[in-house]
């Protein structure tokens, strides 16, 4: 068992089975582009959050995409990054009692990014999520997560979005040739000045 009860700096899970208990008066902190807690592709992980997982200049939490397990962010517990969380596993459960957010302004930063390769995850939010883009970004290419919303799920843009290029446009091909290639969408609406 891994216990923080004092700021720290930036965590990566070393065993797997591993239970990470970050007191009220735990914080992970970090301010660089890798993530504040990184599960580093550890199974049957547990992390339970009363305290913070902050980093300003990258993800906040990154479940990596062999790490397995449960996340709890307790109503104490905040989450924050450019992605608060980023949800690369499969069959990964969150629930969110506290609050989760994302504050960067990429298209894929949310305040819980479901990546390419994330399947069967469950996110149970019961606080609150925001995201600067979306609350809630599910990019994933094979599908089945879940989301149970009795909280809030907020984003400037979306809530939820649950698309991809594939689903808008069709894949990359299509999108370039449409609307970028010479005589596309672009050259039509736009005019050198």
């Amino acid at each position: 068992m891994t216990n923080i009860a004092s700021p720290v700096g930036p965590v990566t899970v070393a065993t797997n089975g591993d239970v990470i208990l970050i007191a009220e008066t735990g914080v992970i902190s970090a301010a660089v582009s890798t993530p504040a807690l990184d599960t580093n592709d550890k199974t049957g992980l547990t992390i339970i959050n009363f305290g913070g997982i902050l980093n300003s200049l990258g993800v906040g939490l990154s479940f990596t995409d062999d790490s397995t397990g449960w996340i709890f962010n307790q109503e104490s517990g905040y989450i924050a990054g450019t992605n608060g969380v980023s949800l690369e596993a499969t069959g990964a459960h969150l629930l969110n009692l506290g609050s989760i957010t994302g504050f960067g302004g990429g298209a894929f930063d949310a305040g819980i990014l479901l990546g390419g390769d994330s399947h069967n995850d469950v996110i149970d939010n019961r606080g609150n999520i925001f995201g600067e883009v979306s609350g809630i970004h599910d990019h994933s290419n094979i599908g089945d997560n879940r989301i149970v919303n009795a909280g809030t799920i907020e984003g400037k843009q979306f809530g939820i979005s649950l698309f991809t290029i594939d689903d808008l446009f069709g894949g990359w091909q299509k999108a370039q040739k449409e609307h970028f290639d010479d005589g596309g969408t672009f050259d039509q609406i736009y005019s050198p000045g």
